[in-house]
């Protein structure tokens, strides 16, 4: 029945854009706790409602968020990107805990979109110019490298506070939970590892950080960044060298020797997508020429696409609020031009910007 109910409703939205609503919310809800992720994206394809009054901004927030995790769970990671960049253009005077998981799961996403061949890779987290400044403030407070992991409680006593004393106040500290400078900064230090390629350190950030990446339900995609540094090492590896051993190969990836270790290095060169042929004698011989597996859409195509949809936001915006439109719209306020006008109904989410 409830299925029923939102084809209706993606009938009508093709006619016209429906207004976001709390019943929105809720079946994202819903269909996250029921892992019917497929279902859902299906039914929100091709939809980007606009907030309606009735809706609060928390609403709105948890919107945008849930469905980027309905995508993400897809492998769709453009929309999913999509969504949680539309959570962090929401105007904010404070920091709000959907938009800090947003950035978050943001971060991640943009290291598996990584191309990271051919020169185009990025080297640090895109953001968005509208994000509100106080989370500009917490993301610049947890990259203090001189603080990076010593909690907030700690930070006004350690230039008087006895080593001894220092230590066993951050381990009773670590008891309690992090706050959200101390929770991002964890993220900090995995996405650097990741754009300076550092598999080693990428993997013992892991472990260090294990509980926080499980309590945030991040610790699977930040396992999808670690394989991506893995699968990217390999095409690398596979231009570098025409016929290699695969002992050698194993070797330089840090795959153990052992019973399991040939498995391994074919499952990683077939996951990686590079053509190769491996010899009975335990030789790999790669193509001359090796063309780039298929995968997500460039981070540098994403970003001019970024910054041609803000520029957009900015013209539709001044447009909403130009006092001569206003004025004008008032007056035709009776006629059928004005109602026609009047059915385009509010700003996107995404089109808002901060003042400032």
């Amino acid at each position: 029945m409830l299925g029923r109910i939102i084809l209706d409703g993606r009938k009508q939205k093709q006619e016209e854009e429906s207004p976001l609503s709390k019943f929105d919310v809720e079946f994202l809800q819903c269909a996250l706790l029921a892992e019917q992720y497929r279902y859902a994206a299906r039914l929100i394809e091709g939809t980007w409602p606009r907030p309606d009054a009735k809706v609060d901004v928390h609403q709105v927030l948890r919107y945008y968020y849930l469905r980027g995790m309905i995508h993400l769970s897809c492998d769709d990671y453009i929309m999913a990107h999509r969504c949680f960049w539309t959570c962090l253009c929401i105007p904010a005077e404070i920091v709000s805990k959907t938009a800090v998981e947003a950035w978050k799961k943001l971060a991640l996403v943009q290291c598996v979109m990584n191309k990271g061949l051919n020169g185009d890779e990025r080297t640090k987290i895109l953001l968005p110019k509208a994000m509100p400044t106080c989370l500009g403030r917490l993301l610049n407070t947890s990259a203090d490298d001189s603080f990076m992991n010593v909690p907030s409680s700690v930070r006004a006593k350690s230039t008087t506070t006895k080593p001894s004393e220092l230590l066993s106040e951050m381990e009773l500290d670590r008891k309690k939970s992090p706050t959200d400078a101390e929770s991002t900064a964890c993220y900090l230090e995995i996405t650097t590892a990741f754009f300076a390629r550092d598999g080693a350190k990428l993997k013992s950030l892991m472990t260090e950080h294990e509980l926080t990446l499980r309590k945030d339900g991040n610790l699977g995609l930040t396992q999808d960044c670690l394989t991506k540094l893995t699968h990217d090492r390999v095409r690398r590896l596979s231009k570098m060298y025409s016929v290699v051993s695969l002992v050698k190969l194993a070797t330089i990836l840090g795959i153990p020797s052992g019973k399991a270790m040939e498995e391994e290095v074919t499952a990683l060169l077939i996951q990686s997508g590079v053509p190769c042929e491996i010899h009975e004698d335990g030789m790999i011989e790669f193509p001359e020429i090796v063309e780039e597996a298929a995968g997500p859409a460039s981070l540098l195509e994403l970003s001019k696409w970024m910054s041609l949809l803000e520029t957009v936001q900015r013209l539709d915006f001044d447009f909403w609020t130009n006092p001569s439109y206003q004025s004008l719209a008032k007056k035709d306020a009776t006629s059928t031009a004005a109602g026609a006008l009047g059915s385009l109904g509010a700003l996107g989410v995404d089109e808002l910007q901060v003042d400032g």
